[in-house]
């Protein structure tokens, strides 16, 4: 009895191991990609190569402390680390939720937000790319870890605990938050305008805010200023002009109406995710809980349906922005829970809006929509989690696909080895100028999203494999099958 009392109250603390072991065998089935190689040699130069990173390319605190420190550690340094971050990130998204750490209750949604993240999330990219990881998952993590005290503070204010008494403006607080502020661009601004948004409502409700409370803000924001007006910044913004996806604050506001209304349904159709569309559907089947009539419910429910089916037939991103505030609308009196997700999709709307200067980001950029999503199922999870059904189903579903995910990384780093003792034996021959099969493939549509060896020997990344390898030039080609 005793022993399965200690065994109850572990439960957590074994799930978090188990997870941390998944991630850290993933981390080390995917050897440094691209951007990993660079920051390994970059590194040498120490806090330099931050400095020219911040005057040249990238100005996020992760890629500073990457090419400066962190990219020079052992790989297996990096996999426990990174690994660990990602355990400890499911952990703090889960209290940043819900402001209380998971217990015995949480297994279930804990493995929900896992299989959300393995399913929808740039899951490769993300948590176990290099460059990835420390732009996007630990970045987030930061601000997330910087914005605890707010999220504790609002959350005491709108429960009536009236307990805003613990926290103060010590320079650790506002160092995190400084650094927090550098974490991301799209996120940042976001949390600027939550800053503004609560700062007004707490005036307006006539609500005491401490000096913490600003200096923190304030802080952020000045972090937040440091990446955007970077050099770097400019840099790669400048590139991105040529190519035709940045404008300028000042363009933005030089075009026209109809020019306006253009890219803006460009940078919804750009910014449509597979999450989105389920979150849509999600708020289908609730408006019909909500809405069925007594009488006529075959009926009502094939209506349903059938819109539903149209909807989903349809590629038009507006029209699924247009819906989802249609339904919330109709539904945010019936709950106190619907006018959260409402101001959660308010958030994700934001963060959509967030990317019209560039227009195009690559789906790791896209953490932190996709995690606002993500919220909206676990709190949603929380009004059925006493369902058997339910919960054996997200349980089965979270193993197989994670059976799945970690069966198509062990395949991968197969053929990666099989990859590096082909090249061996091709430099024992005498020929330094390599072509591999391309095993930078996977049925796993979340593998990676990073730039990969190509066809063309002189195209990035294809150089900075080389250099690793030791080889003159390689490249990849899909009908070279030679490796054995």
């Amino acid at each position: 009895m005793k022993l399965q009392s200690f065994l109850d109250s572990k439960i957590s603390l074994f799930l978090f191991i188990l997870i941390f072991l998944y991630l850290f065998a993933l981390n080390i089935f995917l050897p440094p990609q691209a951007d990993d190689i660079h920051a390994s040699i970059k590194a040498k130069d120490g806090f330099q190569a931050a400095i020219d990173s911040y005057m040249s390319w990238n100005a996020r605190i992760g890629e500073l402390v990457f090419v400066s420190f962190i990219g020079g550690w052992s790989d297996i340094t990096f996999d426990f680390v990174n690994a660990l971050l990602g355990s400890i990130f499911i952990w703090v998204f889960f209290y940043f939720i819900f402001v209380r750490f998971p217990n015995n209750k949480d297994t279930v949604c804990i493995l929900l937000i896992c299989f959300l993240l393995l399913y929808f999330a740039p899951f490769g990219a993300d948590f176990l790319w290099g460059a990835g990881s420390l732009n996007y998952m630990w970045g987030i993590l930061l601000m997330m870890i910087a914005l605890l005290p707010y999220r504790i503070f609002w959350n005491d204010v709108f429960t009536d605990k009236n307990q805003q008494r613990w926290m103060m403006a010590n320079p650790l607080f506002m160092f995190i938050s400084f650094l927090s502020g550098m974490a991301s661009e799209q996120l940042g601004i976001i949390v600027i305008l939550c800053h503004i948004y609560f700062m007004i409502y707490a005036r307006y409700r006539h609500i005491k805010l401490g000096v913490w409370y600003f200096i923190g803000a304030m802080s952020f924001i000045l972090g937040y200023l440091f990446l955007y007006f970077s050099p770097g910044h400019a840099v790669r913004a400048s590139i991105s002009i040529l190519d035709g996806q940045f404008l300028r604050i000042s363009e933005l506001l030089a075009l026209s109406f109809g020019q306006k209304i253009d890219r803006l349904l460009l940078l919804f159709d750009y910014s449509m995710t597979n999450i989105f569309k389920f979150f849509v559907l999600l708020l289908f089947i609730l408006c019909a809980k909500e809405n069925m009539p007594s009488k006529f419910r075959i009926l009502y429910l094939a209506f349903v349906l059938l819109i539903t089916s149209l909807i989903f037939l349809n590629d038009n991103s507006l029209v699924y922005h247009i819906v989802s505030i249609i339904l919330l609308v109709s539904i945010f009196k019936k709950h106190r829970i619907y006018k959260i997700i409402f101001a959660l999709y308010i958030i994700y709307l934001l963060l959509c809006l967030s990317e019209i200067q560039i227009l195009i980001l690559p789906p790791r950029a896209r953490l932190g929509e996709i995690l606002v999503l993500i919220s909206v199922f676990c709190i949603l999870y929380q009004s059925i989690k006493d369902s058997k059904l339910v919960n054996i189903a997200i349980c089965v579903f979270c193993i197989a696909y994670s059976i799945f995910v970690a069966s198509e990384y062990y395949k991968f780093y197969n053929r990666w080895n099989d990859m590096l003792a082909y090249v061996d034996k091709e430099k024992q021959k005498g020929n330094y100028n390599v072509i591999v099969e391309n095993i930078f493939i996977s049925k796993y549509p979340n593998f990676i999203d990073s730039p990969l060896p190509t066809d063309v020997i002189n195209e990035s990344p294809n150089p900075l494999y080389a250099y690793k390898f030791g080889l003159e030039s390689f490249r990849v080609d899909d009908v070279y099958k030679d490796i054995k």
